[in-house]
C-alpha cells in the first residue's frame, strides 16, 4: 500500500492526574507521564534497574524523598484512587512515612505510616479528624503493590491486588497546599525517612473498582510498550515515549505466521517526534 493510518488510543492513561515511573536515566527530575506535565524533584534519589517494573527509585532512609508541589492533580476533589509498588527488605523499626500530601494531624489528606511490620494508610477530612486502615505491610525484600481508594464515602486500602480493610469517613477531606512527597511526610522532612524502593506511583481521578486494581497488580509495570513487536519490520523514531525502551530495540527478531496481526509501538500524541514504520514483504 502507498500509506497506512495509525490510529493511537492511549487507554493506560484514562483518567491519570499523575504518573511517575522512575524510567529517565539520570537526572533529578522525575518526569509526569500523564498529559498534565506535574513533574516532581529528587532529592539524593538513585534509580535501580529491575526486571519486571523498568527503574525504581531507592530512597536511603536518611535524606531520599522527591516532591511536587500543590496542584489539582495531586490534591483531588471527590473520589479518587492513589497506587505505587513498594520494596523494603525488613520492617522498620521505627515511624516512617512512605508518601502524603499535606500536613493536618501529620497525615494531611491522604498518607502513609510504617511501624514495625504495620502499615497505616490514613485520609484527613475537613473537620480534622483522620481515618485509618492497618495491615501487615509485607516487607520481605519483594515488591508488593499498594493502592488506596477514596469514593467520597470510604477509604478502601489494597495490597497485592486484595483489599485488607476499609474505612467509612466523616466529611469531605481536607485540602491544604503542602507538596506531595514520595519517600518521607512534609511535617518531619529529614526524619521518619522510607528505606527502600518506590516506583509506578499514579493517582487516578476516581475510584477504582476492586477488579481495576487487581488488574493494576496483575500488570505491573505501567504503560508498557506493547509485548507484540513488529515481525520483520523495522520502526524508528525521532524520540522516544518510555525512556527505558530506545525504538531501535522494538523488534522481537521472531518470525510467526505470515498472516498474523502485530501491533507497533507509537508515540502518544501529546509528546514530540515521529514514528516510520517499514512493512516487510509478504
Amino acid at each position: 500500500a502507498a500509506s497506512i493510518t495509525v490510529d493511537f488510543n492511549n487507554v493506560c492513561l484514562d483518567d491519570v492526574a499523575l504518573l511517575y515511573t522512575f524510567d529517565e536515566y539520570d537526572g533529578n527530575t522525575l518526569a509526569d507521564r500523564s498529559t498534565n506535565a506535574q513533574d516532581m524533584r529528587m532529592v539524593s534519589v538513585d534509580r535501580v534497574a529491575t526486571v519486571n517494573l523498568g527503574n525504581v527509585g531507592r530512597f536511603d532512609g536518611n535524606n531520599s524523598y522527591a516532591y511536587v508541589a500543590d496542584s489539582d492533580e495531586t490534591d483531588p476533589e471527590g473520589a479518587f484512587t492513589v497506587d505505587l509498588w513498594y520494596r523494603a527488605d525488613e520492617s522498620p523499626s521505627y515511624w516512617v512515612g512512605m508518601l502524603n500530601k499535606g500536613s493536618a494531624n501529620g497525615w494531611g489528606t491522604y498518607g502513609v505510616w510504617i511501624n514495625d511490620s504495620t502499615m497505616y494508610v490514613g485520609v484527613t477530612d475537613s473537620d480534622y479528624n483522620t481515618y485509618t486502615v492497618e495491615s501487615e505491610g509485607f516487607f520481605d525484600g519483594d515488591f508488593h503493590h499498594l493502592a488506596l481508594t477514596y469514593d467520597e464515602s470510604d477509604l478502601t486500602v489494597y495490597i497485592d491486588g486484595t483489599s485488607v480493610g476499609s474505612v467509612t469517613v466523616g466529611s469531605e477531606l481536607i485540602h491544604d497546599s503542602t507538596n506531595l512527597i514520595l519517600g518521607g511526610n512534609s511535617s518531619y522532612l529529614g526524619s521518619y525517612m522510607f528505606p527502600g524502593d518506590l516506583d509506578q506511583f499514579r493517582i487516578t481521578k476516581k475510584a477504582m473498582t476492586a477488579s481495576e486494581v487487581r488488574q493494576a497488580y496483575k500488570d505491573g509495570e505501567l504503560c508498557q510498550t506493547s509485548d507484540n513487536w513488529a515481525t520483520q519490520g523495522k520502526v524508528s523514531a525521532s524520540d522516544q515515549y518510555n525512556q527505558v525502551v530506545r525504538a531501535s530495540n522494538v523488534t522481537d527478531e521472531i518470525v510467526t505466521e505470515s498472516n498474523t496481526s502485530f501491533s507497533y509501538w507509537v508515540l502518544p500524541d501529546y509528546t514530540t517526534g515521529y514514528v516510520q514504520i517499514e512493512l516487510a514483504d509478504t
